[in-house]
């Protein structure tokens, strides 16, 4: 039986999409997935349903051309089951859909409401749980997620909200979507920190390989994901990629450390840091910073002399204020 099969003999008269034009059923959704149908998402689901087997899926390409992932439905599952778990996600949940159904975040969460028998919805005002991108959330009003009982937040450092709604997450394509949740590595995923630092995964979620191309992992079935971290008090920290690595006066530095604690500050809104070729540092660590509020150069350097080595505070800084 199908997912969609399944989820059909047990939640069969329960809404399983919700939009602004209509409202169906698992029962029917099960029932149109056999006809053609310009709705996206009963599209996709289809399309999933025709190779469970065989699941293609671009990946990011963060800082490297796409390459095209190849997982199956039982990846895909074992993932979804684990994230249910984690945020207790139910039939009695409404689960937005903010995200691409062509990358593996968007199509994650059609396998979390089949399994739960949670709905997809299409507008924020009628959800009960949402995935954002960390850009889409800190775009989004205060009382545009007031609501919301959980929502699940990645793809780059998040202002700092103390709100126990939020929950960090950290994932990939290769991994069928989510590993961690605030730092807690999730059931699926087995994770071990390698040489120099770098994250390495296997597990139940973990992609076949690369279309037209070999060896994706090492001989002990471990995926090197080129992303740096550390695990303190049984928790993950990303401290960033190892390709973004600067080397300044003979220190490694993480850009993504720095941009993380300066997204703490309030008023921060993005930053971004680079290595600039430098004849007595040979990179010198430089910063564009963007904020909503008036501040230093100085002040900032203040902030991140408390937290970080000397090594990691930029040495060149450009603010921009934007103003209300």
């Amino acid at each position: 039986m199908t997912f969609i099969g399944d989820a059909s003999s047990r939640f069969g008269s329960r809404p399983a999409i919700i939009t602004a034009k209509e409202e169906i059923t698992y029962s029917e959704l099960n029932q149109l997935l056999k006809k053609p149908s310009d709705n996206p998402i009963i599209k996709q689901l289809s399309k999933l349903q025709e190779n469970p087997s065989a699941i293609y899926i671009p990946t990011s390409g963060t800082t490297s051309k796409p390459k095209i992932a190849h997982l199956t439905q039982e990846t895909l599952i074992s993932s979804a089951y684990s994230v249910n778990e984690k945020l207790q996600i139910t039939k009695h949940d409404r689960y937005l859909l903010a995200l691409p159904l062509n990358h593996v975040a968007g199509l994650a969460i059609l396998y979390r409401c089949a399994l739960s028998g949670a709905a997809i919805v299409t507008d924020i005002k009628d959800a009960t749980v949402a995935s954002f991108v960390s850009t889409q959330l800190t775009r989004l009003d205060r009382a545009d997620i007031a609501h919301l009982r959980a929502i699940l937040v990645g793809g780059g450092p998040l202002p700092s909200y103390n709100d126990p709604r939020i929950h960090t997450s950290y994932g990939m394509t290769e991994m069928s979507s989510t590993i961690a949740i605030n730092g807690e590595i999730l059931p699926h995923c087995e994770l071990k920190i390698g040489n120099h630092g770098e994250i390495l995964v296997r597990g139940a979620s973990l992609f076949l390989g690369y279309i037209g191309m070999n060896n994706a992992v090492d001989s002990r079935g471990w995926f090197h994901t080129n992303d740096l971290g550390e695990i303190k008090n049984g928790k993950l920290t990303i401290l960033g990629r190892n390709d973004r690595t600067i080397i300044s006066g003979g220190e490694n530095v993480s850009p993504e450390r720095i941009e993380m604690e300066l997204q703490k500050i309030p008023g921060i809104i993005k930053s971004h840091v680079y290595g600039k070729s430098d004849p007595e540092w040979g990179q010198r660590v430089e910063v564009v910073v963007i904020s909503s509020v008036v501040i230093t150069s100085k002040e900032l350097k203040s902030t991140l002399s408390e937290i970080l080595k000397p090594s990691h505070i930029p040495k060149k800084w450009e603010i921009v204020v934007l103003q209300a």
